[in-house]
């Protein structure tokens, strides 16, 4: 079984991983930890992450920028692999993952959702078509996700 500790448990995608986990038998949420700290129903639910004690094997982040320095030390100190889910990150926050992949394992996305991964990947090739004459990048802003395309 395995055992998560799952950051950012009542954001949007915290409740649709908890909702995932629990109707599966090879994984459970051991502890959450949210600027809310009110249950998450079958796991107890902390304010920073220095607080879990539960043993875990991975840590699942959809969180905020601002906590994810402390989600890094956490796992790197616990030898705990990671999932960095987290948008709005800059290119310190980047550093930050590259120097904590040295100590542990991160697997790290900007964005998690299908849609996003077909934008990218449809982007990829309308550049390749395209040729030298555009620059398109995906800029993810607010709620929103523009395309750009620069000549």
């Amino acid at each position: 079984m395995t055992r998560i500790i799952l950051v950012g448990c009542h954001g949007k995608m915290g409740r649709v991983v908890t909702d995932l986990v629990s109707i599966r038998e090879d994984c459970a949420i051991v502890a959450g930890v949210d600027v809310n700290t009110a249950t998450g129903g079958s796991y107890p639910v902390y304010s920073d992450i220095n607080a879990v004690s539960e043993a875990a094997d991975v840590i699942i982040d959809f969180s905020h920028p601002s906590v994810l320095a402390s989600i890094l030390d956490f796992a790197a100190a616990n030898k705990l692999p990671a999932i960095i889910a987290t948008t709005g990150l800059d290119n310190h926050h980047l550093e930050l993952i590259k120097t904590a992949s040295q100590k542990t394992g991160i697997f790290f996305s900007y964005n998690m959702s299908i849609g996003i991964s077909l934008l990218t990947e449809l982007a990829k090739r309308a550049t390749a078509l395209l040729a030298d004459g555009f620059d398109i990048e995906i800029i993810e802003a607010d709620c929103y996700t523009y395309i750009i395309s620069l000549n």
